[in-house]
C-alpha cells in the first residue's frame, strides 16, 4: 500500500460509488418512510447498507491522514479541511433554508422566516445539526425532514478535531501511540454499546463506530508500509466485515476489516465514467441527494416508488453536485495554493499550545454531544468520558515524559 504516496487509482470511483449508493438507499426512505427503510436493514442486503457509512468514514480517515502528514502544520490542516467542507455545506444549507424552504413551506413566508426552527437550521454549518425546517415536507412519507444526510457532519468534524489534537500534541505521526489511542477508543465504544447493542431494531450504526472507522483509516495509512496488499486478505476481511457488522461482539473487528477492504479497492484500477472525471462530485452528491429526493417525493406523490424517485432524483443530484464542484468547491480549494505560499514554520509557545488544545477539546466535546456520542438519552457518556480521558492522559504522559526526565536530570 505504499505506491503513489498512498493515493490509489480507484479512490475517486469509490467515493462517487459510495455517495450514489447512499442516495439509492435514501430512495426507499423518502418513498415509503423511515420505518419501512429500517425494516429492510434486517434483510441479507441490509449488512451492505450498514457498511456504507463506515466505509465512507474509513476512506476519509485514510485520505485525511495522508493530507495531515503532507501538510504537517496544524493551522494549514484546519484551513484545508475547512475549505473542503464549509463552503459547499454553507451553500447547500442556505439554498435549502431560503429557496427550497420558502417555496415549499405550508406557512406564510414571513411566518416561516420568523420561526426559531428556521434559524436553528443554519447551525449545521458548525456541527449543531438540525435536519428540519418549519412546514416543509409535512405530507411526505418521511415528514419534515429536509436533509437527513446532514447528521453525519458532526461526527465528521469530530474526526478532524481528533486529528488536529494529535497533531498539536505531536503524536499523530507516531504509529504506536496512535494505535494505543485507537485501542482505547475501541474499548470505550465497546463499553458504551454493550448494554444496548448495535444496529438494533434495524437502525443504523451508532456514531461512535463511524468515528472509529475514521480512526482505523488513519491507522492503516500510518502502517501502510507494513500492511500487505493481498486479494486473500481482502476476501477474508470482506466476509468478516459483512457477517460481523450487526453484533456488538464483532462490530469493531468488522469495521476494521471493512476499512481494509475499501482502501484495498482504492488501489485497484476501477472504471470511472467520463462524466465523473472532471471533478470530485461525491461530496455534492451526498449533500444534495436527500433534499432533491424529498422534493421529488413532494412534487410527484403518484410516483412514490423507490425506482421512480431514484430515476428522477439521481440525475438532478449529479447536476447539482457538478455545479457545486465547479462553482463552489473547486474555487474554495484553489485557495490552498495561497495558503502554501504564505506558509511559515513557527513553533507556538507553551501557552498558545495549551490554549489551542483547550479550544479543540471544548469543540470536540460540543461535537460529541451533537453527535449523541456523549450525553445521549441513555447512560453512555460517562464511559466515553472515562475511556477517552484515559487515552488522552496516557498520550500526554508519554509525550511529556522525556521533558520530565530532562527537567529531573
Amino acid at each position: 500500500m505504499i505506491a503513489n504516496a498512498g493515493i490509489g487509482p480507484g479512490f475517486d470511483t469509490i467515493r462517487i460509488a459510495l455517495a450514489i449508493s447512499i442516495v439509492c438507499w435514501h430512495s426507499i426512505e423518502v418513498s415509503y418512510g423511515a420505518e419501512v427503510a429500517k425494516s429492510h436493514m434486517g434483510h441479507p442486503f441490509g449488512a451492505v447498507t450498514l457498511a456504507l457509512l463506515p466505509m465512507f468514514f474509513a476512506l476519509s480517515g485514510f485520505l485525511v491522514a495522508g493530507s495531515a502528514l503532507r501538510v504537517g502544520d496544524l493551522k494549514h490542516f484546519i484551513a484545508l479541511r475547512g475549505l473542503r467542507i464549509v463552503p459547499a455545506l454553507s451553500v447547500e444549507i442556505v439554498l435549502s433554508a431560503l429557496m427550497l424552504g420558502c417555496a415549499l413551506t405550508t406557512l406564510p413566508v414571513r411566518e416561516y422566516l420568523m420561526q426559531w426552527e428556521f434559524f436553528e437550521y443554519f447551525g449545521s454549518v458548525v456541527g449543531r445539526i438540525r435536519t428540519t425546517l418549519p412546514g416543509v415536507f409535512d405530507g411526505n412519507p418521511t415528514p419534515r425532514t429536509v436533509n437527513s444526510a446532514l447528521w453525519t457532519i458532526a461526527p465528521e468534524l469530530l474526526c478532524y478535531v481528533y486529528v488536529a489534537i494529535l497533531m498539536l500534541l505531536g503524536i499523530f505521526h507516531s504509529k504506536r501511540l496512535a494505535t494505543i489511542i485507537a485501542l482505547a477508543l475501541t474499548a470505550a465504544s465497546f463499553a458504551v454499546n454493550w448494554p444496548i447493542g448495535v444496529a438494533r431494531d434495524g437502525d443504523i450504526l451508532p456514531p461512535d463506530t463511524l468515528v472509529l472507522a475514521f480512526v482505523y483509516g488513519n491507522l492503516i495509512y500510518l502502517w501502510r508500509h507494513r500492511i500487505p496488499y493481498s486479494t486473500v486478505a481482502f476476501s477474508v476481511c470482506a466476509l468478516i466485515g459483512l457477517f460481523g457488522i450487526r453484533a456488538i461482539g464483532t462490530v469493531h473487528a468488522s469495521i476494521f476489516c471493512l476499512t481494509y477492504c475499501i482502501i484495498y479497492l482504492g488501489f485497484v484500477t476501477l472504471p470511472n465514467l467520463h462524466a465523473f472525471r472532471t471533478g470530485d462530485y461525491s461530496y455534492g452528491v451526498y449533500l444534495y441527494g436527500y433534499p432533491i429526493q424529498q422534493t421529488v417525493s413532494y412534487a410527484l406523490p403518484d410516483l412514490r416508488e423507490w425506482y421512480w424517485n431514484l430515476a428522477i432524483a439521481l440525475p438532478l443530484t449529479i447536476l447539482m453536485a457538478a455545479a457545486s464542484w465547479h462553482m463552489i468547491e473547486k474555487r474554495a480549494l484553489a485557495l490552498r495554493h495561497r495558503l502554501q505560499q504564505d506558509a511559515e514554520t513557527k513553533t507556538p509557545g507553551s501557552f498558545a499550545t495549551y490554549l489551542v488544545l483547550l479550544m479543540l477539546s471544548a469543540y470536540a466535546f460540543f461535537l460529541g454531544v451533537q453527535s449523541r456520542i456523549i450525553w445521549s438519552d441513555d447512560v453512555r457518556g460517562l464511559a466515553v468520558i472515562v475511556f477517552v480521558s484515559a487515552a488522552v492522559a496516557a498520550a500526554a504522559i508519554v509525550l511529556l515524559l522525556p521533558r520530565i526526565r530532562k527537567t529531573c536530570i
